[in-house]
């Protein structure tokens, strides 16, 4: 025990490194340092989640313009003038005929086929009698 250094044998530099203030400023700067870099996590991480959402966002608008592209070189061509007029209006040429199909009636009163009405309350009077 007589190798252990008491308070009063330290040279100075080493009393003052020991000393409460100083591991006080020493331990707020080491939590300013970590709080800085843990708040620069926190962002990286946020980047990288809105680098996948922009990424994701880039490859359908790609996809979207090849589709856009394809259909206007289609319509730059007669036939898909023709189509497109024949879809959207419904044009038929001199000498075709159009079909067109209807669904039947359901005739066993299904509740989805069916309009209920409401009565006013005379009508409602009127039925009992």
């Amino acid at each position: 025990m007589e190798n252990f250094r008491s308070r009063n044998n330290m040279k100075k530099p080493e009393r003052f490194i020991y000393s409460t203030p100083f591991l006080v400023v020493v331990g707020l700067i080491t939590l300013s340092v970590v709080s800085g870099a843990w708040n620069m996590y926190e962002k990286a991480q946020i980047t990288e989640e809105n680098l996948s959402k922009v990424e994701k966002a880039y490859a359908e608008l790609q996809k979207r313009e090849s589709g856009l592209v394809a259909n206007v070189q289609q319509l730059q061509t007669p036939f898909g003038v023709e189509a497109e007029i024949r879809n959207k209006y419904g044009y038929v040429k001199d000498g075709e005929e159009v079909v067109v199909i209807v669904n039947e009636p359901i005739e066993n009163g299904d509740a989805s086929t069916t309009v209920k009405t409401k009565k006013s309350l005379w009508k409602k009077i009127g039925d009992m009698f």
